[in-house]
């Protein structure tokens, strides 16, 4: 596999997706408790980093085997027209997550229980996003898991890591209204539409 495939395979130019709740999160605990810790940032960096390319593979993977349309499956997914083995790329991507989970268990270790809850948590809608007799994507909730896990488990993790233990108690009560916030203002916007879609009925 050369490395352009590779990069257009895990589609490298949609990582900042990742990275801006990332360094939102980092800039959090900065800013708000003056904490940083680098070793701890590196590490979530690179697994996060490695397990959203690992999760992009498995979409392009679920989509090529699931294709209904031919063409697709060979000219415009990345797997057919590049040729690729789908058993190679899923063991990549099985390398990829172990690595991911590797470094999250390390990460657990340097600060406590609630990253390998938040990290598993996250793995489980990376993971079942599309992949499954009944993906994520598919069902009406599957775009509020994945934005809960994009816009507030980054972030959280970001922050959290880099937070010493004592000021860990005033960043609980400040995650946990930031969590009631966003899903308030998601039912709201989703309240607003419904009763939108009723004016026209």
């Amino acid at each position: 596999m050369s490395l352009r495939t590779l990069i257009e395979l895990v589609e490298l130019k949609t990582k900042l997706a990742s990275l801006l709740p990332f360094f939102i999160g980092l800039l959090f605990a900065k800013s708000y408790f003056g904490d940083f810790n680098s070793k701890n940032t590196v590490i979530f960096l690179i697994a996060m980093l490695i397990f959203d390319m690992a999760t992009t593979m498995l979409n392009n993977l679920m989509d090529f085997i699931h294709a209904k349309d031919s063409k697709y499956q060979s000219q415009v997914n990345i797997v057919g027209r590049a040729h690729l083995n789908p058993q190679h790329v899923g063991w990549a991507i099985i390398s990829m997550m172990t690595t991911a989970a590797i470094l999250g268990i390390w990460l657990t270790f340097r600060t406590d229980w609630l990253i390998l809850l938040a990290g598993m948590a996250c793995f489980g809608i990376g993971i079942f996003y599309t992949f499954g007799p009944l993906p994520l994507s598919r069902l009406p909730l599957g775009e509020i898991f994945s934005g809960l896990t994009m816009g507030f488990g980054i972030t959280f993790i970001a922050a959290y890591i880099n937070i010493l233990p004592e000021q860990l108690l005033h960043f609980y009560q400040l995650s946990t209204n930031w969590f009631v916030q966003i899903n308030l203002s998601a039912l709201s916007a989703s309240a607003g539409n419904r009763n939108a879609n009723c004016q026209h009925c």
